[in-house]
């Protein structure tokens, strides 16, 4: 798991901000167990990112014998996902995830992924994702569309990212 995950309270991992995590395995495909949710991109062994719902439970399925890595990103911000663990269903072995060195990335929208085209608006499209995979990094973006640095201004987090960020949590309505 990479950037903002917190256990939840069934012991499951919880995602805010642009979170990601990372599975390296053997086998033709993975799923999520039951009580996973929420909406995310994943890329299959580098690939373009596909939207999924985790409650669908199928991450990836006849995929050719051999090591393969899914990269699963929250879909944008106040995604949410929940993960409650992964099974090979065809009887696989997970492996270690690549060692990577991490950046972090603390901003607005545009790290976020946020876009005029509601279609488009993704942690894919941001600017911290892009610069971390042409660089090779792992990445942390805790980045809120319409937040600003200093608190009482911005729309709709009026905290500021100098508050929000050491809450560890993304704004949230309730």
């Amino acid at each position: 798991y990479i950037g903002r995950w917190v256990e939840n309270d069934k012991g499951y991992m919880q995602g805010s901000f642009e979170c990601m995590a990372e599975i390296r395995f053997t086998g033709t495909g993975v799923q999520t167990l039951t009580g996973s949710f929420g909406r995310v991109h994943i890329s299959i062994d580098g690939g373009e990112y596909v939207e999924k719902n985790l409650n669908t439970r199928t991450l990836a399925k006849n995929l050719d014998e051999g090591e393969h890595s899914i990269r699963i990103y929250a879909y944008a911000q106040q995604a949410f996902p929940v993960i409650s663990g992964f099974v090979l269903p065809d009887g696989g072995t997970f492996l270690e995830p690549e060692k990577r060195p991490t950046i972090e990335f603390i901003g607005d929208s545009i790290l976020e992924g946020y876009t005029v085209d509601p279609t488009k608006n993704s942690v894919a499209n941001s600017y911290g994702h892009l610069v971390a995979d042409m660089l090779g990094f792992d990445r942390n973006i805790v980045a809120f569309g319409g937040i600003t640095m200093t608190p009482n201004y911005g729309n709709p987090d009026k905290q500021g990212m100098v508050k929000r960020y050491f809450m560890q949590r993304e704004y949230h309505p309730d």
